[in-house]
């Protein structure tokens, strides 16, 4: 499993990735509109890299 955390992000790393706030990312999460995310056993929730691009790929909407 240590080699899979490696390649996993979090919330920190998915805000600075997209260049909004980390709260922002965990609205969109709680809103059901942000990137997929993976809750681990620890209850730290974690994203794949490749479901954050896919995410924005598919023209992510933003409310208003």
């Amino acid at each position: 499993m240590a080699d899979s955390a490696k390649i996993l992000w979090d919330e920190k790393e998915v805000a600075n990735r997209l260049g909004v706030a980390e709260s922002t990312v965990r609205n969109w999460r709680a809103q059901g509109r942000g990137p997929q995310s993976i809750k681990l056993p620890t209850g730290a929730v974690r994203y794949r890299p490749e479901d954050v691009v896919r995410w924005v790929d598919s023209g992510y909407r933003r409310a208003g």
